[in-house]
């Protein structure tokens, strides 16, 4: 028989990562020039971090985004993404389930942010 691992079981972010993980950009810009004068220094260094409790530095790092001219850019968080992540860092504090619904959203975003978030999640196991 084959044990079954539910949600409740593996965290999203440890409780103890939580308060560190804030989507604050002058934070996630100063880690991005860190990562941008020594790449490889980085990721040894932070490598844990941004697979554990990081994703808004790991998306400014690793995540590609097309803008309107057709070129790839790097992820910045914009206001609604960076409200989307306190709000789930605030819901995965109180453990309370994940069920969001976002209705009408039109190029804000968020659809961009919830791949990426997924694209994290899947990545760092």
């Amino acid at each position: 028989m084959i044990p079954s691992i539910s949600s409740a079981d593996v965290p999203i972010i440890s409780a103890l990562d939580l308060s560190k993980a804030d989507a604050d950009p002058d934070r996630i810009e100063r880690e991005f020039y860190q990562f941008e004068k020594d790449k490889s220094g980085y990721i040894d260094q932070r490598y844990k971090d941004l697979v554990e409790w990081d994703f808004p530095v790991y998306a400014r790092i690793n995540i590609k985004i097309q803008n309107k001219n057709g070129r790839l850019i790097p992820l910045r968080f914009n206001r609604v993404q960076r409200m989307l992540w306190r709000w789930l860092l605030e819901d995965l504090r109180a453990g309370r389930p994940i069920r969001w619904y976002i209705l009408k959203a039109r190029q804000l975003g968020i659809s961009t942010w919830a791949l990426s978030l997924f694209y994290w999640m899947t990545a760092r196991t």
